[in-house]
Parts: C-alpha cells; structure tokens; sequence
C-alpha cells in the first residue's frame, strides 16, 4: 500500500470522527472552547469534630459528596443543588449532622449548557463510562479524586421513561450500592418521594444495582471499592415531568440522606455492622 493511500485512509477516518461529534450537537469551535476552560466546581461544608451521642455508637457516615450533572441531558439534579447552595443549607446540615459534605452540583457543565448528554472529548465523550483506574480522561479522574475519601456518594441522573411503565427505563428508580447503609438510604428516599406520587405508574421502586453490569461507571466504581453510593434516577430527560416535580424528588432524597446520617449509628464493637436507629 503506497504512502499516499494510507495518508487518504488517516485522513477519512479523522473526519469520520469529526463528524460523528459534529452529530451529537458538537462544533469544533465549542469543542476548543471546553477544553480551554474546563474547570470542575466543587463545594465543600466541613464539620471534622466529630461528637457522638453515646460513647457505645458511631455515626455510620461521616461524610457525603452529592454530585449532579454527568449527562448534561439531565438538569434536575444540578438545578437543585444549585438552589440548595444559593442558601445556607447545607451549613446548617453539616452542623446538625456533624457531617463533612461535598457538592458537585454541576460536572459537564458543556452538556448542561447546550442540553447534550456527552462532552466533546472525542475518545472518551460519554462521562460515566470513564471511572476506571485512575479516570479515562481529566474530568472521570478530577471526579475519582474529590470523591475517594468521602463515605457516601449520592449520584443524581435522569431516565427517559417510568421503570413502572417501561421496564427498559431505568427513571423512578432508586440504585443502591450493596452496602447496608446503601440500601437504607434508598428506602429512606423511595417512600419519602412516594408520599408525593398519587399515580402508582409513576411511583419509585428500589432496584437491585448490577452495579458493573455496564462497566467503568461511577456506581461500579465505588462498588469495586467497597464504598456507599446511591444511584437516583428521576424521570426527566425531554421533560417527561416537569422540571419542579423533579428537583422536589431530588430534595427529597438529599433530605432522607441527612435524617439517616442523623439518626442511624453502629454499635461499636458489634462484629455484624448492624445498623441502629436512635
């Protein structure tokens, strides 16, 4: 094969890239423009002096990181945090709890602003197919590092359907990791947002969460790790609901995360990590 022909070859099978990105909604003009200011957002309430309410418990979190906005096609989760950090909330949750916490309330920011799922990373666009190793690429490994060291990840997504209506959406649905606490919390959030829901098509269910079913997720990520984390899915995307009825059900489970770290503790000493409410 000449010199020539495998120059012609390279050269198609760039622009068959190029344009692959272009039909996502990409332009090679916002694609440069991510990547010269890209910059993750993240802020942190800090309570490091831990009290406990009986020297024979501990707290069974102590710390939380809620992030939001890996599809930039699933806003809820991101316009409620937003909100929530416009105020003195999570301050005052930090202090009650005696909890550190985390908020990432906006993680691609280019899909949350042009309304497109991925980001303009040609290899690697979509975000929640990245966490392996150290990351994929800058934004997967900025995720893994601000939150390896926090006990609970509460990941807020958006499904297409009703799971109750349409089994293949995963929307309305709650995916804990496989850790007690997981499940609890997630319990906790169902019937919280439940009380809400008056058609029972509509209402959430706890799933079992195959965690690494689709690999180099954030979920299986943290489930490899051995680490609590909590999948939301509410049912947003194309505005299936509206976009209140979506962040109250996202409140709804930042509000079951903060009364489960409040009130269930473990005996100390306790060789079956039971987990006991006060």
């Amino acid at each position: 094969m000449s010199t020539n022909i495998i120059y012609a070859v390279i050269i198609v099978l760039i622009l068959i890239i190029i344009f692959s990105q272009i039909s996502y909604g990409y332009t090679p003009e916002l694609f440069l423009e991510h990547f010269c200011s890209q910059k993750i957002d993240y802020y942190d309430f800090d309570n490091t002096v831990m009290y406990f309410k009986s020297p024979k418990t501990v707290p069974a979190i102590s710390s939380v990181c809620f992030i939001a906005g890996v599809h930039g096609n699933e806003p809820a989760g991101t316009e409620m945090l937003m909100d929530l950090l416009k105020s003195d909330y999570f301050d005052q949750q930090s202090m009650k709890c005696q909890v550190n916490i985390r908020v990432i309330p906006a993680v691609n920011k280019w899909g949350l602003e042009y309304g497109q799922r991925y980001q303009p990373d040609l290899a690697y666009p979509d975000i929640n197919r990245n966490f392996q190793g150290e990351g994929l690429e800058p934004t997967s490994a900025k995720i893994i590092e601000l939150t390896q060291n926090y006990d609970l990840v509460v990941d807020f997504h958006e499904g297409w359907g009703f799971h109750l209506i349409n089994p293949t959406s995963v929307g309305s649905t709650v995916l804990p990791g496989r850790t007690p606490q997981s499940l609890t919390i997630a319990n906790l959030a169902m019937n919280h947002i439940n009380k809400n829901i008056c058609d029972p098509r509509k209402k959430f269910i706890v799933m079992k969460n195959n965690s690494c079913e689709i690999p180099k997720t954030l979920s299986c990520y943290r489930e490899q790790q051995k680490k609590h984390y909590v999948l939301v899915e509410t049912s947003g995307q194309n505005d299936i609901q509206p976009l209140e009825t979506r962040k109250s059900q996202v409140l709804s489970v930042i509000q079951m995360t903060f009364f489960y770290i409040l009130h269930y503790y473990f005996k100390m000493g306790d060789p079956s990590h039971k987990i006991y409410r006060r």
